[in-house]
């Protein structure tokens, strides 16, 4: 059971929204939310009696940081999905954090590049035992110690914080595993570890 909220209710929105009723196995609850309540309410009609997904609608200023996350809060969603604006991204953001969540996933290449330094910009602004950080160091991108401190200093900065708590050497397979053994990643990781830049070390992994 899960229970997704949407922000959102235009062309996209509504491509999302089908799509998710199609799997209502995994998609159980769905709220529609926007400025414009009655786009919300017709799309709801347009699917009533063609999936077993139980929709909700709600009136939300997508602007509005407090207003979003009082809608949050009341209907306590598993996920967060913005289909509105992408400047709205930010309140967004902003409205989960002061909602409470507190985890918060990203990576170097990330929307080419763009995750980290759009994180930084919301997370400077609230105190850093509020939230718990990861991302990832692009093992592809190194090829000796050196290239991954310069990385890691340069995420650092991008995401305004002195520490990550959850490090990961990104996008394992065998031969990225392979190399990172060879030119001595965990030592150096290890190492930032011992110094308090990293709390916890971990990979991800798309192998077989």
């Amino acid at each position: 059971m899960s229970r997704l909220l949407i922000i959102g209710c235009g062309g996209v929105a509504s491509v999302a929204v089908h799509k998710c009723c199609q799997n209502s196995e995994v998609f159980t609850e769905i709220m529609i939310a926007s400025r414009t309540v009655s786009k919300c309410e017709a799309l709801k009609a347009e699917l009533e009696g063609k999936t077993s997904t139980k929709i909700t609608t709600a009136k939300v200023d997508a602007d509005n940081v407090d207003e979003l996350a009082a809608l949050m809060e009341s209907y306590k969603p598993d996920a967060v999905l913005n289909l509105a604006l992408p400047y709205q991204d930010l309140t967004i953001m902003d409205a989960c954090l002061k909602a409470g969540v507190n985890y918060i996933d990203t990576a170097y290449p990330y929307h080419n590049g763009d995750s980290e330094p759009f994180l930084g910009r919301i997370l400077a602004k609230y105190p850093r035992n509020q939230f718990f950080l990861a991302t990832k160091l692009p093992v592809w991108l190194v090829e000796t110690p050196e290239d991954a401190e310069r990385i890691f200093h340069e995420q650092l900065e991008r995401l305004h914080v002195k520490y990550v708590d959850y490090y990961l050497f990104h996008a394992l397979n065998q031969e990225r595993f392979d190399k990172l053994v060879r030119i001595g990643l965990i030592p150096w990781a290890e190492k930032l570890k011992k110094e308090g830049k990293i709390r916890h070390l971990g990979f991800s992994f798309h192998d077989s």
